[in-house]
């Protein structure tokens, strides 16, 4: 091996393999009922301590990391009807479940209607 050939070889070792993360956008369901906005996503194979779920300027945010190379991401755009503060995040067998309570101005209002005599 020529002098050359080892320098290069030595400095090939010497530099970091920088490892691609793959992002999968995950399949998520949604939906609503007269208190709740209810998000599920699938992400099998994501430790709790790989979960990372934030909120930034009314946006949902999920990533699930597997591993060092593998992970979930996915974000949504959420509506001015939640409150934000009274949110729960479960992650249970791969299966992401967050529930935000909706706001009580945005809650559906009943009234009462009198009967005219």
């Amino acid at each position: 091996m020529t002098t050359a050939a080892i320098e290069k070889n030595n400095a090939a070792i010497q530099q970091p393999q920088q490892t691609q993360v793959s992002s999968v956008t995950p399949p998520v369901d949604v939906y609503e009922n007269e208190n709740d906005l209810v998000f599920i996503a699938d992400m099998p194979g994501v430790p709790k301590g790989g979960l990372d779920v934030q909120i930034e300027n009314m946006e949902l945010t999920m990533v699930g990391k597997v591993n060092d190379a593998f992970e979930y991401r996915r974000s949504f755009k959420l509506p001015n009807t939640i409150d934000v503060d009274k949110v729960n995040a479960s992650l249970k067998s791969g299966v992401l479940n967050i529930t935000f309570k909706k706001a009580e101005a945005a809650k559906p209002k009943k009234i009462k209607v009198k009967l005219a005599k």
